[in-house]
């Protein structure tokens, strides 16, 4: 069996997967272990004590305020299951054939740089490095088995398209050459050719024309958050009307303009929008700084707010343990 599931990847290369061409296509999606049923406790089963019950009360509220309702928790329960005793288990057949290829490395990387982001602020408001320090490795491990549904009791075999999967990165960063999408190329000029090295600068569109419209850091913003996709486009798009100062007719416009663009656009079309956006970047950079500031600002102030609840609570815990201990 082992040499016929070798055999396998060089016969029948139809049975490795195809990783998701979008990033917003790669990010993990919940399964639905639910399947429309209630699976929320009853008022009646929860505890009988004041302060618990109140203490559910209030982070079941919580959890709806933030659209995280029961069947949200239970599925990701069961995906975390199922997912570990996945992980713990060597596939040979999918370290051989690639099948459980899923995630491209590089979006792979850019997707749990986000989640590793979240875990060392998280971690470092609670002033508990050694936490970041143990699952530092974390990060090598989940890549591989997002990736490729690589289990580290696999080691020491590699995926076989692993090492194709590194060499498409780096091409992507470091090309042989450019070639300009052939959707910059002006039609209304003679001579302007798409694949040619060396384009006359009349041959090319303005980022500012249609169908790209880069005149201000909205598109810029907007085009982002639809690359971006998953959990970060719904976020922005659930909580854009909160953000004051800012037009939101004109932002919910433009990410319905840029979505419909990368659902439906052609490749070629879509990496004009991408260069369009890296030279228009320097649009969004001072509100990006306005953002990373807020966010700074929180963090400390949840520290702040460390450093004046702990003593508090000391003093008031050996408060109590005084009136109720003789």
């Amino acid at each position: 069996d082992t040499i016929e599931t070798t055999y396998l990847s060089y016969s029948s290369p139809h049975l490795q997967g195809t990783p998701s061409v979008l990033l917003r296509d790669a990010w993990p999606k919940l399964v639905n272990y639910s399947n429309g049923t209630n699976v929320s406790q009853p008022l009646s089963a929860l505890p009988d004590g004041f302060l618990e019950r109140g203490f559910v009360l209030i982070l079941r509220e919580t959890l709806n305020f933030l659209g995280i309702g029961d069947e949200y928790i239970y599925n990701l329960y069961r995906s975390i299951l199922a997912e570990f005793e996945s992980m713990v288990r060597c596939d040979f057949y999918a370290v051989q054939t690639c099948s459980r290829w899923r995630v491209k490395l590089l979006h792979g990387i850019i997707i749990l740089s986000i989640y590793f982001s979240v875990w060392i602020l998280f971690w470092n408001s609670l002033r508990l490095s050694l936490v970041l320090t143990l699952t530092t490795p974390l990060f090598v491990i989940l890549l591989l088995y997002m990736c490729y549904g690589y289990s580290p009791f696999c080691f020491p075999q590699i995926p076989i398209c692993m090492i194709e999967d590194i060499i498409s990165t780096l091409r992507y960063f470091f090309p042989k050459y450019l070639i300009l999408p052939q959707a910059m190329i002006r039609e209304d000029v003679q001579d302007c050719q798409p694949n040619d090295l060396f384009p006359n600068a009349t041959c090319l569109k303005d980022c500012s024309s249609n169908p790209f419209e880069y005149v201000s850091w909205e598109p810029v913003f907007a085009w982002g958050v639809v690359e971006f996709g998953g959990v970060i486009q719904k976020f922005v798009e659930d909580n854009i009307e909160y953000i004051p100062g800012i037009d939101h007719s004109s932002i919910n416009t433009m990410l319905d303009r840029k979505q419909v663009i990368i659902e439906h656009a052609d490749d070629d079309m879509i990496a004009a929008q991408r260069l369009c956006f890296i030279v228009n970047f320097y649009r969004a950079v001072p509100y990006l700084a306005v953002v990373v500031l807020a966010i700074m600002s929180v963090f400390s102030f949840g520290n702040l707010l460390y450093l004046i609840l702990t003593p508090l609570v000391q003093i008031i815990s050996q408060l109590f343990v005084s009136i109720f201990t003789e």
